[in-house]
This record gives C-alpha cells, sequence and structure tokens, in this order.
C-alpha cells in the first residue's frame, strides 16, 4: 500500500471515530435515507461510526436503545425501563379511569352481541430481567401492569389475558424475544396465539389452536429494529422461525392507509370456512406476528394499529368479538384513549 492510500486510510478512520464520537450517547440517525443527500457516502460513514461506538467504544446508551448484558438490545423508553424499576405507579384515579373505559366499551358491545377480550403483551425487559445492566435498580414494588392485572380482575368482567407466566415458563426452554429487537420472535408469538386461541375457544368452539409439533422449526438471520436506531450497527442474530406442516388456507393483506403508520396500520385476513367467527383486533406492533397464527381460525378478521378503541369499524361490522392488545409499556395510551363513540 503506498503513502498517499494509508493517509486516506488514517483521515478516512479519523473521519469516522470523530463522527462516532460527535453524536450524542442519546442520539441516533433515525432514517439514514433523509441524509443520504449531503454529501456522497455519509450514509457509510454514519454506519461505521455507529459500528465503532458499539464494538470498539463500548458505549451502552443509544437513542430508545441500552445495551445490556450479553450484548441484548433493550428498549429504553415510552416506561420500558421504568416499568421494570416500578417507579412510575398507575394513581388510583387512573385505574379507575381506565376500568370505566372498557366497561363502557364492553357494556357497548355486550348490547350488540359482541364479546370483548384485553390482552396485555409483556416488555422484553420482563420477561428477561437479568439482560438489563445491573445499574438499572428496581425501586418499588408493583408493575403497573401488576396494578392493572389485580383491578381490572378484581372489578371488571371482562377475559384479561396476561401473558408474562406462559413466556417466562416458555422462555426456560427456548428464546421468546429477539435479542436486537423490542419484540417477540416467531416462537414468543405463537405462545402468545395459544394463551389467546385458547382462551378464545372456550367460548367459540370452532377455535381449536394449533400445537408447536405441526409447525416446522427452522433458523433463519435476523437483524432487529433497534439496530437501526443505533444508527444500523451490524448485529445479525438467529432467531426460530415456525412454519405451517398444514395447508394455510387463511389469506392475509396489509391494506394501505393514508396515516402516518408506514406499515401493517390495517390488515384483513379472509378464510374460506364462512362457518368460523369474526374479529375486529385493535392491536400494536408486537401483534404482528400473531396475526397470522390467529387468522387461520377467523372467517374474517380486521386489524387496526391503533390505541384509539373507538369501535367505529365495530359498530359497522358487528363481528362475533372485539381484541385489545396492548403492549405493557404502553399501558398509558388507555388513559389517552377518549373511549368509545356514541
Amino acid at each position: 500500500m503506498n503513502k498517499n492510500a494509508r493517509t486516506f486510510i488514517h483521515i478516512l478512520f479519523s473521519v469516522t471515530v470523530i463522527a462516532a464520537l460527535s453524536i450524542p450517547l442519546g442520539g441516533s440517525i433515525k432514517n439514514l435515507k433523509q441524509i443520504d443527500t449531503d454529501f456522497f457516502g455519509k450514509v457509510e460513514l454514519v454506519t461505521a461510526a455507529s459500528n465503532i461506538r458499539f464494538f470498539a467504544l463500548k458505549d451502552r446508551l443509544y437513542n430508545k436503545t441500552i445495551v445490556g448484558e450479553d450484548g441484548w438490545l433493550i428498549h429504553a423508553s415510552d416506561m420500558s425501563t421504568n416499568d421494570y424499576q416500578r417507579s412510575d405507579p398507575l394513581t388510583q384515579e387512573e385505574l379507575q379511569e381506565i376500568e370505566q373505559k372498557l366497561r363502557a366499551a364492553k357494556e357497548k358491545l355486550d348490547s350488540l352481541g359482541i364479546k370483548l377480550y384485553i390482552v396485555a403483551a409483556p416488555n422484553k425487559n420482563t420477561i428477561y430481567p437479568e439482560k438489563l445492566p445491573s445499574e438499572i435498580k428496581v425501586l418499588g414494588s408493583e408493575t403497573r401492569l401488576d396494578q392493572l392485572t389485580a383491578h381490572l380482575h378484581a372489578s371488571l368482567d371482562v377475559p384479561f389475558l396476561d401473558l408474562r407466566q406462559s413466556l417466562t415458563e416458555a422462555r426456560q426452554d427456548n428464546q421468546v424475544f429477539y435479542q436486537t429487537d423490542t419484540h417477540w420472535n416467531s416462537l414468543g408469538a405463537f405462545i402468545a396465539y395459544r394463551e389467546i386461541a385458547g382462551r378464545l375457544s372456550q367460548d367459540f368452539p370452532a377455535i381449536v389452536p394449533y400445537s408447536l409439533d405441526q409447525y416446522e422449526q427452522t433458523w433463519e438471520q435476523y437483524t432487529g429494529d433497534m439496530t437501526k436506531t443505533m444508527g444500523n450497527v451490524e448485529l445479525p442474530e438467529k432467531t426460530m422461525v415456525l412454519k405451517p406442516r398444514f395447508e394455510v388456507l387463511s389469506d392475509v393483506d396489509n391494506i394501505p392507509t393514508s396515516t402516518e403508520i408506514l406499515y401493517d396500520s390495517y390488515v384483513i385476513s379472509t378464510h374460506p370456512n364462512q362457518e368460523l367467527p369474526t374479529a375486529v383486533f385493535y392491536r400494536d406492533s408486537f401483534f404482528k406476528l400473531v396475526l397470522p397464527f390467529l387468522a387461520e381460525h377467523f372467517s374474517h378478521t380486521e386489524s387496526f394499529w391503533t390505541y384509539n378503541y373507538d369501535m367505529q369499524r365495530v359498530f359497522e361490522l358487528k363481528p362475533d368479538l372485539v381484541v385489545i392488545e396492548f403492549t405493557e409499556r404502553s399501558i398509558h395510551q388507555l388513559l389517552n384513549w377518549d373511549g368509545i363513540l356514541d
């Protein structure tokens, strides 16, 4: 290598290090394409800088992401760490407000002959608390999900599915969340599906949940969503993917919308067996991997990624059942919800 080439590499490396050091510990590049027009190669430079921060400088705090034990990435915003620390409990007034909104929804749905179910998906650090950095300590006695579960079980006659126990048990044998993503993996979604479908089958006998041995377990390489918020750090992982051994009869379609959510905000599934029940799902991103499992048990479903459970589409469609699913770190969204439409 000649002198000019070595000099160029030294300059490039120095600029990369400076770029890495200049990105605040709480900052990240969310949309690399937006900055690609600044100058040629900036995306590559920022990616290289992010990798230096992670692999060489061992930074542990990024925008919305904490690097935990064994390289596990943990969601650092939207109440996720607060939930673990028990540092921001719900007040009695807030619990009563959530109860009142859900009660109003139940009473309206009951009047239409529609059953309501509520599903709470746990945070990743709830199932894998040992992956959090040791500096993050538990400060209180109850999580917000502990509070909400106890309150709703005591005050509201609505099936409330708390998935923490089943996922905690399943993780003893297999990984149920991605290492580099905030969500559960295919197996974790299947565990959630089994819990949900099992409860629904008590009221709708046509729903017969599939067992794990009816799926082929394969392994694929995956890069999670949190690597992107870190500036595209290169952290591929191998993850289990479940593929049906049976003929899939349902058809699941993402419907384009004008909302700000770029994908999966409105999903419709159909099935040729019109004797199966119908459903509307109000959900968040955790439900994405659950939907294909559930779709096999419904003649028609409509799924909305929203925390505004106004039930407008429910009143139009009149399905057999409604599921409201939310993630543990998003419990506060139940307070922001305006309630059902009159």
